[in-house]
């Protein structure tokens, strides 16, 4: 059980262990356990001492996060997997001032949004994205935004696909600073050049 391990439950939700002939022996309180095919297309990697990553979705709701690791040294031996615990993976308490971040597949699958998204503000979103890194503007419901994203690189360490983390700010928040700034140089300009006159 996980909570018999000092702390082990505030990172990840539960696990499964697979043996080499497929039992499962599950633990913690997961959701959506990974399947035996997600598992067996770690193969290769596991086999030689690596990790893997899956990612779980359930019908409704976001992506479970799961960590794959071969437990034992020889051929056959058990595989372990863990769920990460979303709030650990994506904790949203050192977020700026209104700002929201959304996780998303190289294929633009959401993961993980600090609020839910509405259909026009996830096409938006995926519209935005060309490349590895970048910024671009937004509507949702007639209030403007501005977002910049990057890559996460995953497929040396993980094995699996790039994640691209996107945050996003309203542009009226955003710009306040230049707006001042324009607000406060205007008059000194101004003022600048009637002491010049």
């Amino acid at each position: 059980d996980l909570k018999q391990i000092q702390g082990l439950d505030d990172y990840f939700r539960g696990g499964v262990i697979i043996d080499g002939a497929g039992a499962r022996q599950v633990f913690g309180a997961p959701y959506e356990l990974p399947t035996d095919a997600q598992i067996q297309a770690l193969e290769p990697r596991l086999a030689s001492g690596g990790a893997g990553i899956v990612l779980v979705r359930p019908p409704h709701g976001q992506a479970g996060v799961w960590f794959v690791q071969q437990v034992g040294a020889a051929a056959g031996t058990r595989r372990l997997a863990l769920q990460v615990h979303p709030q650990f993976l994506f904790s949203e308490d050192q977020l700026p001032y209104l700002t929201d971040v959304c996780v998303l597949t190289s294929e633009h699958d959401v993961i993980n949004c600090s609020r839910p998204l509405s259909s026009v503000a996830g096409d938006a979103l995926c519209a935005g994205l060309s490349g590895s890194n970048g910024d671009f503007a937004w509507d949702d419901g007639g209030e403007h935004f501005l977002s910049g994203y990057r890559e996460v690189f995953l497929r040396a360490r993980f094995g699996a696909d790039p994640w691209i983390v996107v945050a996003s700010q309203p542009a009226a928040y955003a710009l306040a600073p230049v707006h001042m700034l324009g607000w406060l140089v205007l008059p000194v300009v101004l003022l600048g050049l009637l002491v010049a006159a």
